[in-house]
């Protein structure tokens, strides 16, 4: 009966949802952040982030790596060089 009573502690139960707490706040504060750089005025970080909340969007996922795709060949093609910092 002791074996059990320790499985299911109330102190094991606080530190998981002190832990569960702690990811979502920290998940919470991520998403907050991609929505801001939605709108920013860099065009990596708005791409990267837009690409982050549709990551489900099969259609939209689909046509982001088919244009990856195709700029990948004509990169290998030498039809574009990398940019230069």
């Amino acid at each position: 009966m002791r074996l059990l009573e320790r499985i299911f502690s109330s102190r094991r139960r606080e530190a998981a949802d002190a832990a569960y707490q702690e990811a979502m706040g920290t998940s919470g504060d991520l998403i907050e952040r991609m929505r801001e750089h939605s709108t920013s005025e860099s065009a990596a970080r708005a791409m990267v982030s837009d690409i982050w909340a549709q990551h489900r969007n099969i259609p939209f996922m689909t046509s982001v790596y088919e244009t990856v795709q195709e700029m990948n060949v004509a990169r290998a093609n030498g039809l574009f060089s990398r940019a230069k910092k």
